[in-house]
């Protein structure tokens, strides 16, 4: 994953008790910045294309899927419905 790659969120790994979640499901995401460890900054993105610098959480590469594989999450959402 580099800077500038679109993702899409589909979940946090760890929430803590009380945390307030940044992402929902379903979210189109931009990294800002990857870490050596693989742990990734990432912005929420308007559906304009806008990205929202104010929105953003550190991830790990399991809470999110590149764009050009998101067909994987409708496919998924079949499965557990």
């Amino acid at each position: 994953m580099r800077v500038g790659n679109l993702l899409v969120f589909i979940g946090y790994v760890h929430q803590p008790f009380g945390g307030v979640p940044v992402f929902i499901r379903g979210d189109l995401l931009v990294i800002i910045e990857v870490e050596d460890d693989g742990v990734i900054r990432c912005c929420g993105v308007s559906l304009t294309g806008e990205i929202a610098r104010w929105r953003s959480d550190i991830l790990f590469a399991e809470e999110v899927v590149p764009l050009n594989n998101s067909p994987l999450i409708a496919q998924a959402v079949r499965v557990k419905a």
